[in-house]
């Protein structure tokens, strides 16, 4: 992301992703069809069976369509080590469970801009840049659900990959007794029942007969049993990272309820992950967030916490120490690790989700039954698909479908989550960007980066940080320079704010 000021520091974050080694010690190789062998003829290594066994039977894992990205080339000393915190750590674009590495390079753009990405390849407009994995996710927490499921989220999804998990049911209004047509192709089976005999042998979780499992006591839901078990891997329990959020959200420990803010539930999120790593390996994986814009001073300038009065009295700054101390009593955190796991370490974890964090929908089931209807219904046009149309409209509670109205389906179906990709944070913004992010389709938080136009090599990418194209082409110079310097903290500086209007 772009910087206010200079940070001599930036590249150390981007190193730790591949352990100290840099981006020139890598060579590449162009990309060919390889099986699912541990080695290839090039020597090089699969890691998929080694770093993602628990997700072999997750179908859609493996649909990731293939990008612009060519492999890393293993060496017998480093697979071990480097390439599992790789793949966690960032998860370039794999296919087949290959780990690849993107045809971009993190270099220095000067001290008003900070790092940023440059292409060492040619791209073609709309050609997929390089694809990357989270460092972590969280959805967002919704309070006007908690009464009505006893659940913290209003929509239904994974709690470690997020796909969603709402069944078509879901998508009917209220005032509309009609359903919607050949559910069959709804990708999301219907939530069952709970056996009595599975209840009985499982007392605190439940699996339905599709492997879908719900913890009892916080009513988290995992989409297979190697979803739960790495989020339980890297968060502790599902109950204790559940319990931090509803911490959050002011129904524990805090009295004044506040708006909840995405960035402050990654860092919520992330101080979890950060305890539990901590206890087991005395490290944290915060080091990879080491040259991102963001400072725990920032935290007043992007207005996020509970506002406070200082401590003179006179001044008022935003704090998240209500959550902190709810934190420490949470995870019983001894003294010794609050001198790691601290209130300025929570406070920069939010300041640097703040500045570097993509809010996102993941993608509908709506769209994946919509596009079975046009397959089965012999397509646009047709008697057939026509009719299908009205009953969808009728199950929507219209007569008729209507511009927007997906946009309706999704919030109901499409899980709102906050992000951090530590290779796309590095992107700096322009007002006329050439790339852009996009969400893939039911595959674990992962995200594409896609030209917007051919991009030469050697030329620097960027992307909007606050829309492109209509979202952002009608707003005036003034008004998109105050919007990135109150969310962003920089002034821009790009070809089309510094030109005349």
């Amino acid at each position: 992301m772009q910087e206010a000021d200079s940070d001599n520091n930036k590249d150390e974050g981007f190193f730790c992703l591949l352990d100290g080694l840099s981006v020139g010690d890598l060579t590449s190789f162009a990309w060919e069809n390889e099986s699912d062998t541990e080695t290839d003829e090039r020597g090089d290594v699969s890691v998929f069976r080694e770093v993602l066994s628990p997700l072999d039977s997750k179908e859609k894992t493996q649909q990731i369509r293939v990008s612009s990205a060519s492999k890393i080339p293993v060496s017998e000393d480093h697979n071990r080590h480097i390439f599992p915190l790789a793949y966690k750590s960032s998860g370039y674009c794999t296919r087949d469970g290959k780990v690849q590495r993107p045809q971009v390079q993190v270099v220095d753009m000067g001290p008003r801009r900070g790092n940023g990405l440059i292409t060492r390849t040619a791209l073609r407009r709309g050609e997929v840049v390089y694809t990357e994995q989270t460092l972590m996710a969280t959805q967002i927490p919704q309070t006007e659900t908690i009464n009505k499921r006893e659940e913290l989220f209003s929509i239904r999804a994974c709690q470690n990959c997020f796909r969603s998990m709402e069944p078509i049911t879901s998508c009917r209004t209220a005032n509309s007794l009609a359903s919607l047509p050949l559910p069959h192709l709804w990708p999301v089976s219907d939530v069952t029942l709970l056996d009595e005999a599975m209840k009985a042998s499982s007392p605190r979780n439940g699996q339905d007969k599709f492997g879908r499992i719900q913890c009892r006591l916080c009513h988290a839901w995992f989409c297979t049993i190697h979803c739960k078990t790495i989020h339980n891997r890297k968060m502790g329990s599902c109950c204790i990272a559940t319990q931090a959020l509803e911490s959050l959200l002011c129904f524990r420990d805090i009295d004044e309820p506040y708006e909840v803010q995405a960035a402050v539930t990654w860092a919520v999120r992330m101080f979890v992950a950060e305890t539990q790593r901590f206890r087991v390996s005395n490290t944290l994986l915060g080091s990879l967030l080491e040259g991102f814009c963001g400072e725990a001073s920032d935290l007043t300038a992007l207005e996020l916490g509970i506002l406070s009065k200082h401590e003179n009295g006179l001044l008022w700054t935003y704090t998240l120490q209500p959550i902190y101390e709810s934190l420490v009593r949470l995870l019983r955190l001894t003294p010794d690790e609050q001198e790691s796991l601290s209130l300025m370490f929570l406070h920069e974890l939010a300041s640097k989700a703040g500045r570097n964090g993509f809010g996102m929908l993941t993608q509908s089931p709506f769209k994946a039954y919509y596009a079975g209807i046009l397959r089965n219904s012999g397509g646009r046009g047709s008697k057939r698909h026509e009719g299908l149309m009205k009953q969808v409209a009728q199950a929507l509670g219209s007569q008729r479908l209507e511009r927007g109205m997906d946009r309706v389906v999704e919030d109901k179906v499409a899980p709102e989550i906050v992000a951090v990709f530590p290779l796309t944070a590095r992107i700096n913004h322009s007002c006329v960007p050439n790339a852009q992010v996009q969400s893939q389709e039911f595959v674990d938080a992962r995200i594409d980066v896609v030209a917007l136009r051919d991009i030469a090599a050697g030329e620097e990418i960027t992307i909007s940080y606050i829309g492109c194209g209509r979202t952002s082409g009608s707003k005036s110079t003034s008004r998109r320079r105050r919007e990135l310097l109150a969310k962003y903290l920089f002034t821009c500086e790009c070809p089309r704010c510094t030109a005349k209007e």
